[in-house]
Parts: C-alpha cells; sequence; structure tokens
C-alpha cells in the first residue's frame, strides 16, 4: 500500500541569493522546476486481488472518505 500526493511543477525563480552565487561560482546551478504540494492524495494498493489499485482525491470525495471501499 502507497500514499501519493501530486505535486505541481512551477519553473523555478532564482532568489537573489542564487543569483548572487551564480555570478561568483562558475559551476553554481540552480534547479528549473520546483515541485509544490497540491494537498491531491492517491492510496494505490499493490495486491494482485484487489478489485481496484488507486483511490484518488475528487471534486466530490477525498482519499479518507473511500476508506471503507479498502475493504476487499
Amino acid at each position: 500500500m502507497r500514499i501519493r500526493e501530486h505535486l505541481k511543477k512551477v519553473t523555478h525563480v532564482l532568489t537573489p541569493e542564487e543569483k548572487r552565487k551564480q555570478l561568483i561560482y562558475r559551476y553554481f546551478s540552480c534547479p528549473v522546476y520546483d515541485f509544490l504540494p497540491t494537498g491531491e492524495l492517491s492510496l494505490i494498493i499493490d495486491e494482485f486481488r484487489a478489485d481496484r489499485k488507486a483511490f484518488k482525491d475528487s471534486r466530490n470525495k477525498k482519499v479518507e472518505a473511500l476508506i471503507p471501499d479498502f475493504y476487499f
């Protein structure tokens, strides 16, 4: 069983400190993207007997509300 949080990928904006380091250090590198938490969860069941393998947050229901459906 795994719980995964979906992440939002956004372009990294250089901080003043990172800009300064880029000027000073020749090989200084920064990430291209930042990954931000969204609060959307998925529960993945890696059991071969499971009828349903993934439960995800939706507009109408959160993963927590689907817990009774986990019983096989």
